[in-house]
């Protein structure tokens, strides 16, 4: 299993409405690398995507508490390894 973590943003909206939540989840790549739109539409399937703009990178260690859930917590997405925001302005 390959866990994914999937940031969204809206780049039209202000600042402070940018971030529209992170979704965290495992796939099964046993078959093959999965494309981005495999697994946006994994996010789709779960509920888990807000709009907006996505970007998607593979993450270790996240415990299965925190998977599978749109998480919008700035504080705990620091926790799980969240480098932050990257414009708060």
């Amino acid at each position: 299993m390959t866990t994914f973590w999937l940031s969204f943003t809206n780049p039209e909206a202000t600042s402070d409405k940018r971030f529209l939540g992170v979704a965290i989840f495992d796939m099964d790549e046993s078959g093959g690398e999965l494309s981005m739109a495999e697994i946006i539409k994994h996010a789709n399937a779960l509920g888990m995507n807000p709009g907006g703009t996505v970007s998607v990178q593979e993450v270790f260690h996240i415990p299965d508490e925190h998977k599978n859930k749109l998480i919008t917590d700035d504080a705990l997405l620091l926790r799980l390894g969240s480098r932050g925001r990257k414009n708060q302005n």
